[in-house]
């Protein structure tokens, strides 16, 4: 005969367990009933910090451009800038690949999307931002640090031998540049915002003549680049997403697709970098992977 104690305490397992079980039958109802949902596939890329490459994004872009699953694109943006290259880079891309898939493409901006930022954003086919947030910075700069005098305070002498009169006319280490060497610096300066101011206005439906009111380098709140006709709308996520929705005649709910990460062998040798994985890469990435498993005790039957 059982003990009391054994019999209090299965009753008590099952009071228990008929206490839990609506709201979890309920939780398991429900997400049965969410899965069920049809939902449209919307890329997701997102751009923080300053731009010093390209061509992670470029593949990413590329990717979510040409899945026929995938029916338009959200870019996020939190960035103040970057290379010139690299920017204007992404911006051509997402230029062609608009034309090649015709997808939208919508710019949603975190907190501030300015220079090299903004340069990529214009070439997306709608720009929302929070009303404080900061945008434009339509301006173009090339650095230099010279060190001259700091060597000579220390009696360090930098000599070159150079083939090119204007070889050297970046050179932190050498004279003052000259009249010439400033003025193909200054030239190269303006090229670039020439260009810069092309394409913004022509991406915004700009006007070039007025360009002393919004490509003169300044930043703007959201809600004045709004007036400007710099961005869009102000809003933020919800905004977007509805933008979307219309842009892409989207009725369901969406289904967010972000780019993969690499994995940690990749991150290891750099392997993302290249357009193609080299025979070793590959017989390297097959041990790794077959050692990984052992050593989880996972294996692959066939």
């Amino acid at each position: 005969m059982p003990k009391i104690s054994t019999i209090l305490s299965t009753l008590i397992a099952i009071m228990f367990f008929l206490s839990m079980a609506p709201p979890l039958i309920k939780t398991l109802q429900k997400n049965y009933e969410e899965a069920l949902k049809p939902k449209t596939k919307v890329g997701r890329i997102y751009i923080k910090g300053g731009i010093t490459e390209s061509q992670t994004y470029q593949k990413n872009l590329e990717a979510l451009f040409k899945d026929d699953s995938v029916k338009a694109i959200l870019l996020e943006m939190d960035c103040p800038g970057g290379t010139v290259g690299h920017s204007q880079a992404l911006f051509l891309e997402i230029i062609a690949l608009k034309k090649l898939y015709n997808k939208p493409i919508v710019t949603v901006v975190e907190n501030i999307c300015a220079s090299g930022g903004y340069y990529i954003a214009c070439a997306t086919d709608f720009i929302i931002a929070p009303p404080g947030a900061i945008i434009g910075s339509i301006g173009c700069y090339i650095g230099q640090f010279k060190y001259k005098e700091l060597m000579e305070f220390f009696k360090v002498h930098h000599k070159v031998n150079q083939s090119g009169k204007f070889k050297t006319i970046l050179n932190p280490y050498g004279d003052d540049e000259s009249y010439e060497g400033d003025a193909l610096i200054q030239h190269i300066s303006d090229e670039v915002y020439e260009q810069f101011v092309r394409d913004v206005a022509r991406a915004r439906g700009l006007i070039t003549k007025k360009r002393h009111e919004w490509a003169d380098g300044k930043i703007f709140t959201a809600k004045d680049a709004q007036r400007m006709s710099l961005i869009n709308k102000t809003g933020y996520l919800s905004e977007a997403v509805a933008k979307i929705k219309s842009l892409a005649n989207i009725e369901t709910e969406i289904e967010w697709v972000r780019p993969k990460k690499p994995s940690v062998f990749k991150k290891l040798i750099g392997i993302e970098d290249f357009e193609t994985q080299s025979y070793i890469h590959s017989f390297l990435e097959i041990v790794w992977t077959f050692f990984h498993a052992k050593a989880q005790g996972i294996e692959n039957n066939v």
